[in-house]
């Protein structure tokens, strides 16, 4: 795995080409590639358009494609269904040399070790070893139900309890606009460090968050983003649904 702008990035094998791909813990789509590499590779149109809602409340519809066979690592995918990575013009997400993204829907059987010190994605099927299983250790956060894919989990910071995205595609941590609100107007600026940051009982603070606005998803309070990360081995165990971290 390397880490572009803060970006965890790993190169995937489709038709026999190397293309570079961000893990978007942020969205659920299995595949989303640019249309350059649509143009190299082998799809089948399915016919069917995806219609969702970028961070800033835009809406967007393209078209989705049925991919054979899709590895990373020494994991396989096949009869992957995916959509053309299309945005509104009024937002551009990063840009790191991507030339698309996958997300929860792809790894929905696998427990995924992200450890951005070394590096490294692991990624461990469903009836693997216990040795295997075992690397998916730590504290163990339960994914909040009904969020339609997302990963999302409730904090306890110095803000109060705080309704939480996690997000491997957001290159910084960020508390929503209306949360900062709890905060007093002479300790606001446009970033805030939460001193506490609770999950399952344990304390994983101090995080700096940056304030900002955004629309989606909405219902939430603030994004998980690179800081945590970086700074922690984060199992996200879908089959389980939830998180296990370790310091």
């Amino acid at each position: 795995m390397q880490l572009l702008s803060n970006l965890p990035v790993v190169t995937a094998k489709i038709d026999g080409h190397d293309v570079p791909l961000v893990f978007d813990l942020g969205d659920s789509s299995a595949l989303v590639l640019a249309e350059r590499v649509i143009d190299r590779v082998k799809t089948s149109p399915t016919g069917e358009t995806n219609r969702s809602t970028d961070v800033q409340g835009n809406v967007i519809e393209s078209p989705k494609f049925k991919l054979a066979r899709l590895q990373i690592g020494n994991a396989v995918f096949s009869d992957v269904i995916g959509r053309l990575d299309l945005h509104d013009p009024k937002y551009r997400p990063p840009d790191v040399g991507q030339q698309g993204y996958f997300g929860t829907s792809l790894l929905k059987s696998y427990m995924v070790v992200l450890d951005y010190r070394h590096r490294q994605m692991t990624l461990i099927p469903t009836g693997s070893s216990k040795d295997q299983s075992a690397k998916c250790s730590g504290t163990a956060v339960p994914f909040l139900p009904d969020w339609n894919g997302y990963a999302v989990t409730k904090v306890n910071t110095d803000f109060g309890e705080l309704t939480a995205i996690w997000d491997t595609a957001s290159d910084e941590s960020v508390l929503r606009k209306a949360g900062s609100q709890k905060i007093s107007s002479s300790e606001l600026t446009e970033t805030v460090t939460t001193k506490r940051l609770g999950f399952g009982g344990t304390d994983f603070g101090p995080l700096k968050l940056h304030i900002a606005d955004y629309a989606q998803p909405a219902g939430t309070d603030m994004f998980i983003g690179y800081n945590f990360f970086a700074q922690h081995v984060v199992c996200i165990d879908f089959p389980g649904h939830r998180f296990l971290i370790r310091r």
